[in-house]
């Protein structure tokens, strides 16, 4: 989620359509703290922030639309974002996504209850990384089922690898694509503006074979805008 995408999106959105399926009133997302000149260059902490102020609550706006019967609920629905950096208790581990997942299966809910099930919303690129949780979980003296939701990237949905791209070129019809992709997440302008100074900043471009990564970045980034601005 460095830049957070259109994609990301469905996945939170398809965790509140699973809560209220459950009868639950909040979602628990786990945000990577990497911070890098490579491909993560958005400090965690503005990623919750743009996740709290603008992502979900454009998230519920839209999904009040579509199920104006659960509109109350969605109006309620509590949303715990985690940064893999922030301070949990120490008998929840060291490890950065484990001691975050003890905490919310522990802190937040009763994870020693017999018949406790935790759902895992994710990218279906990365539906088989977790398999480690799964097992150290139903090893447990309370095992813990864990049902795995695989999220395709929707069609014209474009991967953060892109948009950072996009961000990179310094090309003016790139910087507009990538404007309107961040607008779909109901991102305001300034704030999308900080997030491309970011990209800009942050990420140190590489010479190889004598061209810049900015300049690679742009060639791909105009021939995927023309493509996808074809299919609109």
């Amino acid at each position: 989620m460095n830049p957070p995408t259109p994609g990301h999106k469905l996945v939170i959105k398809t965790m509140i359509e699973k809560a209220l399926e459950l009868g639950l009133s909040q979602i628990n997302i786990i945000l990577s703290s990497t911070v890098d000149n490579k491909k993560n260059p958005i400090e965690c902490e503005e990623k919750r922030m743009i996740l709290y102020n603008h992502a979900i609550p454009e998230i519920k706006r839209e999904l009040a639309e579509e199920r104006p019967e659960y509109a109350e609920q969605i109006a309620e629905m509590n949303a715990e974002i985690i940064c893999m950096d922030d301070k949990t208790d120490k008998r929840h581990g060291s490890h950065p996504i484990f001691s975050k997942v003890n905490y919310v299966l522990c802190d937040l809910y009763n994870c020693s209850r017999k018949g406790a099930k935790m759902y895992l919303v994710i990218g279906e690129d990365r539906k088989d990384s977790y398999d480690w949780i799964i097992e150290s979980l139903a090893s447990r003296e309370s095992p813990i089922d864990v049902e795995v939701i695989g999220i395709e990237r929707p069609e014209g949905a474009m991967a953060a690898t892109f948009l950072r791209g996009l961000a990179l070129s310094g090309d003016e019809e790139d910087r507009e694509l990538f404007f309107q992709h961040m607008r779909e997440l109901g991102i305001p302008d300034y704030e999308i503006n900080s997030v491309y100074d970011q990209i800009q900043q942050n990420i140190k471009p590489t010479v190889k074979r004598g061209t810049s990564a900015s300049l690679a970045a742009s060639a791909t980034a105009k021939s995927t805008a023309r493509g996808v601005k074809r299919t609109r």
